[in-house]
């Protein structure tokens, strides 16, 4: 008899399984950060040869000091110094940007592998983002489920107590990373 998915995907499919009807705003903030983190192992460009994982934390320069931007921050910081993602440790790099064409190369300049990106950003803003991916060849994961239709790749959202993963495959496509296909299989497909 075949497994169900969920276990196919070990801490991952268990963590999807056994996550509490009710939860607070904080668990549910450190829930994503978690599931962000545990998800790019299933990415199969997941930097083998670096030493660090280096997370760029994406928001507008004009929200740096807005709530959403600054739990966020707090929530990723808490992740660096408690966690690893393949014994490596991730370092979070600040990105604030003010317009699309500096994200691609700031990116590059920091050895960014991994956008996560702040729930503060328009659709305008997401949208240039998306095209900073592109460029970059960097993965970008939203807070804000919202964001996956405009061409980011990946959200983890809560409903009703339970993290609901929503990729895009083609934005995954596009900026030339590929995810495990049970993950795929876990997920919400978004175009």
């Amino acid at each position: 008899m075949a497994r169900p998915v969920a276990h196919n995907l070990g801490w991952l499919g268990l963590l999807l399984c056994l996550v509490p009807a009710t939860a607070s705003a904080e668990d549910v903030e450190a829930l994503r950060g978690k599931l962000f983190l545990k998800i790019l192992t299933y990415d199969s460009a997941f930097p083998s040869a670096s030493s660090t994982v280096r997370v760029g934390f994406v928001y507008p320069a004009r929200a740096s000091a807005d709530a959403p931007v600054v739990a966020t921050r707090a929530m990723l910081s808490m992740l660096a110094s408690t966690t690893s993602i393949k014994g490596k440790p991730i370092q979070i790099v600040e990105l604030p940007f003010t317009e699309a064409t500096g994200l691609a190369a700031q990116a590059a300049a920091n050895g960014v592998f991994v956008f996560y990106v702040s729930s503060a950003c328009t659709q305008e803003e997401v949208g240039l983002v998306a095209e900073a991916t592109v460029t970059g060849q960097i993965v970008a994961f939203s807070e804000d489920p919202r964001h996956v239709p405009l061409g980011l790749c990946c959200a983890v959202d809560v409903k009703a107590g339970r993290p609901e993963i929503q990729m895009n495959p083609e934005a995954i496509k596009r900026t030339g990373h590929k995810f495990d296909n049970a993950l795929i299989a876990l997920s919400k497909i978004i175009k």
